[in-house]
């Protein structure tokens, strides 16, 4: 996405604007 912070939710895996 891009615009998402470090460390996402849906995943659950810390990524850079993944």
């Amino acid at each position: 996405n891009g615009t998402v912070p470090v460390g996402r939710v849906e995943t659950g895996i810390l990524k850079p604007g993944t």
